[in-house]
């Protein structure tokens, strides 16, 4: 059997713009047919007995709310930039209300009560002032050695 090399060539014959009724219609019977048809699904997986859908199942996972959004989005409505990051606001002021919440890892393991995980942010930044020190005496030294070739 032969071997490919190489891309398989393909031939666009003609290429126009769409307007936004004919994407919203392409758009809205993509996701309808993804919705029935595994293999059409974006996040589909590939199983002995054929496509099957993602744990997602139908409704899809990132890929399909994308989509969705697209197909809002062509149907007039106004989108925000994500609601996510007003929710994870929302969470935060929430947490914020209740105490159980800080930006700070040290200070949020501790509140916690995490124990080892306090002593394991503390290893770490001390890990990291280590290695910061070590580097800066390192380009310290290099610097030394330059100036004294300068010199020479």
């Amino acid at each position: 059997m032969p071997q490919l090399v190489g891309p398989i060539p393909t031939v666009v014959e003609e290429t126009r713009e769409a307007s936004l009724a004919e994407a919203q219609i392409f758009v809205q019977s993509f996701l309808a047919a993804a919705e029935t048809r595994p293999q059409m699904h974006p996040d589909a997986v590939l199983a002995p007995g054929g496509p099957q859908f993602s744990t997602h199942g139908p409704k899809g996972g990132v890929v399909m709310h994308l989509l969705q959004r697209v197909e809002r989005g062509l149907a007039g409505e106004v989108l925000a930039p994500e609601d996510l990051a007003l929710e994870k606001e929302e969470a935060v002021a929430d947490q914020d209300m209740t105490g159980t919440h800080t930006e700070d890892p040290h200070t949020f393991a501790q509140e916690q009560d995490f124990g080892d995980a306090a002593v394991e942010v503390k290893d770490k930044e001390a890990r990291k002032k280590a290695k910061k020190e070590k580097k800066k005496a390192e380009k310290k030294e290099r610097a030394a050695i330059r100036k004294e070739q300068a010199e020479e």
